[in-house]
């Protein structure tokens, strides 16, 4: 489970990337990222604070694609993480 702190990045990164992902995914969404925090721990990263919101924000990318490719009638806008 992520921490609040965390969750709350997930969620703005989410309504920023895609504010109209219907519920479903954006549910499946959330429990990936919590997942991701469970194997990835704040604590065991990089200390420095950009740079685990750059590996964040690539994860983030990568977790909504897989979301959208197992979830029909969703669509596929690549990774949007990435700059």
């Amino acid at each position: 489970m992520s921490t609040p702190s965390e969750r709350l990045e997930a969620e703005i990164w989410l309504e920023v990337t895609d504010p109209d992902l219907p519920e479903a995914q954006r549910e499946a969404f959330l429990a990936a990222v919590d997942g991701y925090y469970a194997e990835n721990p704040t604590a065991d990263r990089s200390p420095h604070f950009l740079s685990m919101l750059r590996e964040d924000n690539l994860a983030f990318a990568k977790i909504l694609d897989s979301v959208r490719a197992h979830v029909p009638g969703t669509r596929k806008r690549g990774n949007q993480g990435e700059s």
